[in-house]
């Protein structure tokens, strides 16, 4: 609600696995409004090849680098941008009016080219609003590049920032900034920009937890393969190390547990509730 479309378009950058769930609250809080997805890694504005067009609608524009149209970016006013190409999608050649960062620990090494490129986009948004689920207390650097984003200046430079907050310290190969200082008047100057939710505080809004097992049932020559890849791990240092053996065996697990959890996934369905799957 606190966004103004007269400010500009809702830039929405995160990584590509939220995009269904944010094109999905976009129809629900916008459905006239049609979103524009950002994709490839390179722009071509000079010579575009001809826009495709789309097999099947499926509720939003796909605004390509290769063939880029203008037109389009000009008038969008929801648009989503995934992490790994934001640095060429950086300039949109025009204001935005909010930008969300959504898991915005992904972007806590400042030097990367994913953070810089997020900082450029936050010079032009007249707000921006970054989300992560991701405890990321301990080490305080890492929070340098959103604190660039939602409060620039706020904090100083890097090397101020760190040697407040940090811990900073002359190390072997120059300064190191792995630590914390001054703790309690970091929290205090994060309650101004932060709104912190732990899970005591929302645990009286959700339902109680419920538990319960599926037993998976399988056959005589399944029960083989299973033993047979348990043997290999409890075999592992003549062949290879245990986190690939493991890996291969928790493999074979999921095979056979899959579909019995997507049965429950469907019973649940049929019954009007919604479920999350957890893999």
């Amino acid at each position: 609600a606190s966004h103004d479309p007269e400010m500009g378009p809702m830039l929405v950058a995160g990584p590509l696995a939220v995009r269904e769930v944010w094109l999905s609250w976009f129809r629900r809080r916008w459905p006239d409004v049609r979103p524009i997805v950002l994709s490839g890694r390179t722009i071509n504005k000079s010579n575009p090849k001809k826009p495709v067009q789309p097999r099947r609608d499926r509720g939003f524009d796909l605004l390509e680098g290769d063939r880029f149209d203008a037109s389009l970016l000009a008038d969008a006013k929801l648009i989503f941008c995934n992490y790994d190409i934001i640095g060429a999608w950086k300039d949109l050649g025009r204001r935005v009016g909010t930008l969300v960062l959504d898991e915005i620990h992904l972007i806590s090494q400042r030097n990367s080219h994913r953070a810089e490129a997020v900082t450029f986009c936050s010079n032009l948004a007249a707000r921006v609003i970054a989300a992560t689920g991701t405890p990321i207390w301990h080490r305080p650097s890492g929070l340098f590049t959103t604190l660039s984003c939602v409060a620039p200046a706020a904090f100083g430079k890097f090397f101020e920032y760190a040697s407040r907050y940090c811990d900073a310290h002359p190390g072997s190969h120059g300064y190191v900034y792995d630590g914390a200082s001054n703790e309690e008047e970091f929290r205090e100057r994060m309650t101004e920009i932060m709104i912190r939710r732990t899970w005591q505080d929302v645990s009286g809004e959700l339902p109680a937890i419920e538990r319960s097992v599926e037993a998976v049932v399988v056959s005589e020559n399944q029960q083989f393969e299973i033993e047979k890849e348990a043997e290999r791990v409890r075999d592992h240092s003549k062949r290879s190390t245990a986190i690939g053996a493991l890996a291969r065996f928790r493999r074979l697990l999921a095979k056979h547990k899959v579909p019995v959890a997507v049965d429950v996934t469907k019973r649940i369905l049929q019954s009007g509730e919604k479920v999350v799957v957890w893999t």
